[in-house]
């Protein structure tokens, strides 16, 4: 599996250039905003240190590899939340596909359906397994065969936490896991 990057949105500002805002150059007036900034540090550095801020990671899972032609597939991982408030996978999306959305399985009067969920709940502290048979993620409309081994870009965003990036391996019917 591959690592696990966040993709916040911190502003990434040079810390000594000067920056023109709506004509106005800070140079012109002697303070950068580079300055301004670095004269709330301590601030900063206190907010940056608190730790109330949950965080979502992704465990062990993979894409699931079909044979030529398929335009949908799925995908299967364990969410871990290591903070103290649930957290709540609203999207994900890939390169790979049109659209991803998250399905359970239901048993209902001796047939098995998928059911469309909206969200994924990850609990405080805790973990949410995507499997085979359970909750899991649906791959719709495929741009290209995915084939063994190659890594699937996957993007995890919603509420309580940054968004996170992550790599799953692409595992064959045939060669991984038994499959739903």
């Amino acid at each position: 599996m591959g690592g696990v990057k966040r993709c916040d949105t911190v502003g990434f500002l040079d810390m000594g250039a000067g920056i023109k805002l709506n004509g106005w150059s800070g140079l012109a007036h002697g303070r950068t905003i580079g300055g301004a900034l670095l004269s709330a540090l301590p601030l900063l550095v206190a907010f940056w240190t608190m730790p109330s801020w949950a965080q979502l990671s992704v465990g062990e899972g993979h894409v699931r590899g079909l044979p030529p032609g398929q335009t949908v597939t799925s995908a299967y991982m364990t969410l871990l939340n290591s903070g103290e408030d649930e957290l709540i996978v609203l999207q994900v999306s890939t390169p790979v596909a049109q659209s991803v959305e998250f399905h359970s399985h239901e048993h209902r009067d001796g047939v098995m359906r998928m059911r469309r969920e909206d969200a994924l709940l990850v609990p405080p502290r805790g973990k949410l397994s995507l499997e085979p048979g359970s909750l899991h993620l649906m791959l719709f409309g495929l741009k290209r065969q995915l084939h063994d081994g190659e890594m699937i870009s996957l993007r995890l965003s919603g509420e309580g936490f940054s968004c996170v990036d992550t790599q799953l391996p692409v595992v064959g019917v045939l060669s991984g896991p038994c499959c739903s």
